[in-house]
């Protein structure tokens, strides 16, 4: 989706982001599990994510934020399938699948 390494999102409750303008939504299923992607219509930008997997949490692409420096990673997810050469922070939690929710 992003032709990246990686993809810094932030999550928040479902509701507690509001996009304006109009939004198209699509649906895809990978190997973490079904997701519908939020996103403009006219420039195809992903706005947000719904991954079916984390009910009622929202991601937000840190990329997409008026300041991405708010961004604060704090954990790395999908471990398994990181590149050889990816240098990951130590100090913060790493899953090879979707993190324990509760």
């Amino acid at each position: 989706m992003t032709g990246a390494a990686y993809s810094a999102t932030l999550f928040f409750t479902a509701g507690a982001i509001e996009v304006q303008g109009e939004t198209r939504t699509f649906a895809g299923a990978g190997e973490s599990g079904a997701t519908a992607v939020v996103f403009c219509p006219n420039c195809g930008t992903q706005l947000l994510s719904r991954p079916t997997t984390m009910q009622g949490l929202e991601g937000v692409r840190a990329g997409t934020l008026d300041d991405p420096g708010l961004y604060k990673p704090a954990g790395d997810i999908f471990t398994r399938s990181a590149a050889p050469w990816d240098h990951m922070d130590p100090s913060i939690p790493k899953f090879e699948e979707y993190p324990p929710m509760g």
